[in-house]
């Protein structure tokens, strides 16, 4: 790391210019003020001029070996700060701008994370209202799409904490949505509501893994949201049908969900190989500790069944159920 300072004076008055660069010499921050730094009132401009990384070239662990898990194949920051010193008080606020950004960090995959931060206050960070984050992607094995979070950071007593306006994402042909939220930054525990809205049951069914099973619909409903500093729970979660729907579940199948159920099989079998249903709902809970958990209640009928005599049937779902859990709770 190097660094430069140089001190000039104009009409009378004095002015220095200091410029940082690290090792590379590609990435620097310059700060400019009055000279010396003794008024009682001087203000100091930081300057961070666009830095590009890019695979092959720049990476944050430049910035400090705790980064060297982010591996960014693109991405531009820039930032600028205006420090105020009144009487040995420092004050400051500060823009910092991230365009376009793609990394993996532990196994996930984000592409596409934009985001322009202004900071009201340095010391405590407090931001403006407003503040926007975009991701366009984000791939943890189940792909979430349009990552869209508007928020700002207040600060509570000595407390930050995020109050979220409004997050929304894309996620199994359909969309989570969080309102009106805040949550303290200091690991207390928060129950956030999160909004369920067109889940596509193919898709659902798909990630749970079920052998033998296959439908068609959409869900919509809530995921009460329970977080902590290390842990995620799910209570009392339910999700409801939007409308009627089809769930196919091949004979060797039914027989083995039926027989674990205690249902009569044989009747049930036949109709659960072509089910027309007209109220689908799914009870969701996960423990912190523990593993998730589903409760499927359907009403329906097999046309080809006893002249589609109407059956009801709840089954508890085992099989992929924390992946799926896990891709709602991204």
């Amino acid at each position: 790391v190097g660094a430069a300072l140089t001190v000039t004076r104009k009409e009378g008055a004095m002015r220095f210019v200091a410029t940082v660069r690290d090792a590379t010499q590609t990435i620097r921050a310059t700060a400019s003020g009055p000279w010396p730094l003794d008024g009682p009132r001087d203000e100091i401009f930081v300057e961070i001029p666009p830095i590009v990384f890019e695979t092959g070239g720049k990476q944050p662990a430049l910035f400090a070996p705790a980064l060297a898990a982010f591996e960014v194949s693109r991405g531009r920051l820039s930032g600028t700060a205006r420090i105020h010193r009144k009487n040995d008080t420092l004050t400051g606020t500060a823009d910092l701008a991230a365009e376009d950004f793609a990394f993996t960090v532990a196994g996930a995959e984000i592409d596409g994370l934009t985001s322009e931060i202004h900071l009201d206050s340095l010391a405590p960070p407090v931001t403006a209202p407003d503040q926007q984050l975009r991701i366009a992607r984000i791939d943890l094995g189940t792909r979430i799409d349009d990552i869209r979070v508007d928020y700002r950071v207040t600060d509570r007593a000595g407390v930050p904490e995020l109050e979220i306006a409004t997050a929304r994402a894309g996620v199994l042909g359909g969309s989570l949505t969080i309102d009106d939220a805040a949550l303290p930054l200091d690991g207390r525990i928060v129950d956030l509501p999160v909004a369920v809205a067109g889940l596509d049951v193919t898709q659902m069914l798909e990630l749970l893994g079920v052998e033998g099973l296959e439908g068609s619909g959409a869900l919509s409903g809530r995921l009460p949201l329970r977080l902590s500093a290390a842990t995620a729970e799910i209570r009392d979660g339910k999700l409801s049908a939007d409308g009627p729907g089809v769930l196919k579940l091949d004979a060797q199948a039914a027989a083995d969900f039926l027989a674990a159920q205690g249902e009569s099989v044989d009747l049930a079998i036949r109709a659960l190989e072509d089910f027309h249903y007209t109220e689908l709902t799914i009870d969701v809970a996960r423990e912190a500790a523990g593993a998730a958990q589903l409760k499927l209640s359907m009403l329906g009928q097999n046309p080809a069944v006893l002249e589609g005599h109407p059956f009801r049937f709840n089954i508890n779902l085992k099989s992929n159920v924390d992946e799926l859990v896990a891709a709602l709770l991204q």
